[in-house]
């Protein structure tokens, strides 16, 4: 009986004192299923000294689009490829000079596969211009130039009316909203992300196979640009097959605005005004730059050359080009292992092999196609060599700036050492003298 009591007594107290617990213990409260008022986060801006850190932009990549507008403008806003800003041939109707496509915060999707100053995947790193330009055009027998996007038109009108002929295909593309995407697919390999699902609901694999035989068949027969390779644009241009698109001066002048204040933005200075960091002039690039071989864009007629006169980007002094020229001139013959290692110190991807592989001349056609324009071959004469080596000196690699600080360094080191070993030599004839005079006056005495 008294024992029942004391159970009882006991389940009260510990009811009580977990009632106190409640009401006293937010975090007993809140283990006990209680809701608890959370505390917001408070952030507190704590700058660290502006030469603490840089900016995740690096580069700005220069392209141009081998369509037209219309084109150019649907492919970046909704193909697998973008670009931060698109500028068009002439200002538009409504005061327009050039479009912002994707914030510079953002990553956009222009380089693919590249490479520059053993940075690889340069989408990470990079701003991406593009500018509407036809890229290179073949000369007809009439007088008039046929453009690229001119043939890709006539193929993709000449594919729908393939598409048409199976009707209920056609139709689901067109209530699916999904014939863009199709041809998208079809000609460039390209799916605009937003209809990718939907896109795999509504077209087989078959009708991808059957659909990209007929447009091989259709380019084997009315594209004549199929199979220019880099190699052959060069000799076409040399027999006055071949044309390449001009900039507009609206391009050019929109292009340095837009240049100048992307350069300013990313450019971070101390609390005194001192540059901490900004980008270099040998990173404002073409594509052509970080891909060759692969891309030939923006081609030789860029006016980097205009570019630099107005501050912009890389260009060799021209003194310094003349004064080089001079002195291999006595060699007259390329040093290939020397070129290749000037070209890898510059920034592109080249390996040693003192031979003009296939790497090799693309890598030097880029160089001409950025720095000399009125030889484009991927062989290089002594002028290319001259360019390169001029570039080098203008605009010394990290690599060799920090070599340079080590060989000072070094260079004070070892006048330094040969001072004290010279010291310690003149110790040691001075002592020996010393010492032969006081044997001298020992015998003396």
């Amino acid at each position: 009986m008294n024992h029942h009591n004391f159970t009882k007594f006991n389940i009260l107290l510990i009811l009580g004192f977990s009632f106190l617990l409640q009401a006293f213990n937010p975090v007993f409260s809140a283990s006990l299923g209680h809701k608890v008022k959370q505390h917001p986060l408070i952030i507190t801006s704590n700058p660290a000294d502006h030469c603490n850190y840089n900016q995740r932009i690096k580069f700005i990549v220069l392209h141009y689009t081998v369509s037209d507008e219309k084109d150019s403008l649907h492919v970046l806003k909704q193909g697998d490829v973008s670009a931060h800003y698109l500028i068009p041939k002439e200002v538009k109707s409504n005061g327009t000079d050039l479009w912002q496509l994707v914030p510079i915060k953002y990553r956009a999707w222009h380089t693919g596969q590249s490479f520059w100053q053993s940075h690889t995947h340069l989408n990470d790193t990079s701003i991406g211009i593009e500018i509407v330009n036809y890229g290179y055009g073949l000369k007809q027998a009439s007088g008039k130039i046929l453009w690229p996007y001119q043939v890709e038109n006539k193929i993709k009108v000449l594919l729908i009316q393939e598409i048409k002929k199976d009707k209920n295909f056609y139709s689901v593309l067109l209530k699916e909203n999904l014939l863009y995407a199709f041809l998208e697919d079809i000609m460039r390999g390209l799916i605009p992300p937003r209809d990718d699902l939907i896109y795999k609901k509504y077209v087989s694999k078959k009708n991808i196979e059957k659909y990209t035989n007929i447009t091989n068949t259709l380019r084997e027969r009315y594209d004549p640009f199929l199979n220019i390779k880099d190699d052959d644009l060069y000799k076409l241009q040399q027999l006055d097959k071949l044309i390449w698109d001009t900039y507009t001066l609206h391009q050019q002048k929109v292009l340095v605005m837009l240049l100048k204040k992307l350069l300013k933005e990313l450019e971070i200075k101390d609390k005194n005004g001192n540059v901490c960091y900004q980008i270099q002039p040998t990173d404002i690039l073409g594509h052509s730059d970080i891909a060759p071989g692969r891309k030939s864009d923006p081609g030789p007629q860029f006016p980097w050359k205009y570019l630099a006169e107005q501050g912009i980007g890389a260009w060799p002094d021209e003194q310094d080009v003349n004064t080089i020229l001079k002195k291999l001139s006595k060699d007259k013959k390329v040093n290939l292992a020397d070129m290749q290692d000037n070209l890898r110190a510059y920034g592109f991807n080249v390996q040693t092999t003192k031979l003009l592989d296939q790497q090799t001349k693309d890598a030097i056609r880029a160089f001409q196609w950025h720095f000399q324009p009125d030889n484009t071959s991927g062989v290089p004469n002594l002028k290319t060599v001259a360019i390169l080596k001029a570039l080098l000196k203008k605009y010394p690699p990290e690599e060799a700036v920090q070599s340079q600080k080590i060989n000072f360094i070094n260079q004070i080191k070892a006048i330094f050492n040969a001072g004290i070993m010279d010291i310690k030599k003149q110790y040691l004839i001075l002592n020996k003298n010393l010492n032969a005079t006081k044997n001298k006056i020992d015998l003396f005495f």
